[in-house]
């Protein structure tokens, strides 16, 4: 796997993840990387590419960002991407581009997964949230250490949206990235979630008060997308952390 990053870049964290208690854990936690800055973007409206991925050998990568100047989302998951975009007529379509840019990206390299087990009954992104430290806290990981994870499996209900700047429009704002956001929901369906928990990179690659940043992978079509609503009941879906 190789990871081409631009001489200038808006920021750089790269934070090791294995945890600082050895009697709580032993589990060797995946580093969890950062390139670029969510609040560059959201604040200061800089949509330049700060990460070019431009080949997929390592097969067990893992990442999630918004593609190019906001106009899509990608999610990468055991090396497979999974790239999303907003077509003439407002549908999602999987498309393919020779190289990966993004202005924020969040990422991992993963040896293997270990299984957390399932998750309790979640009504919305907190619960959430709350339910993956839960099962972080039960196996004894230290919170305040980042770590990526996957979920599988079924949910009641799911809304996610996949951004769609329009490509002239240069200028951006909190109100440009909210009219930006085309929203979908699913219903009753088997769905992958890939994510990465952080307390240490709110207005990075997570917002402010958030340590999960979460996108959604549809089972048909390769559909991919940032999840912002979320229902399930208990023992539905399976929490994997990804391993050094």
């Amino acid at each position: 796997m190789r990871i081409t990053i631009p001489f200038i870049f808006l920021a750089t964290l790269s934070i090791g993840c294995t945890p600082q208690n050895a009697e709580n854990t032993t589990l060797p936690l995946a580093e969890v990387n950062a390139q670029g800055a969510l609040q560059e973007v959201m604040l200061n409206g800089n949509l330049q590419a700060n990460i070019l991925i431009d080949t997929l050998e390592n097969q067990r990568l893992i990442g999630i960002g918004p593609l190019g100047r906001l106009q899509g989302e990608i999610t990468i998951l055991d090396g497979k991407a999974f790239v999303t975009s907003i077509d003439s007529v407002g549908n999602p379509i999987a498309v393919e581009v020779d190289s990966l840019q993004a202005p924020f990206f969040a990422y991992a390299n993963i040896s293997d997964w270990q299984t957390f087990g399932f998750l309790k009954e979640v009504d919305d992104l907190p619960s959430l949230q709350a339910a993956i430290e839960e099962l972080a806290i039960i196996e004894g990981l230290d919170l305040t250490q980042p770590f990526p994870f996957h979920i599988k499996g079924k949910i009641t209900k799911a809304g996610y949206h996949i951004i769609s700047k329009p490509a002239g429009e240069l200028e951006h704002s909190h109100d440009l990235h909210k009219a930006a956001k085309v929203n979908f929901e699913v219903e009753e369906e088997e769905v992958t979630f890939v994510g990465f928990y952080s307390q240490v990179h709110q207005g990075v690659f997570t917002h402010r008060g958030d340590f999960i940043h979460i996108h959604i992978i549809l089972p048909n079509g390769n559909i991919t997308g940032h999840l912002d609503e979320i229902t399930a009941k208990a023992n539905t879906l399976e929490l994997w952390v990804g391993l050094m």
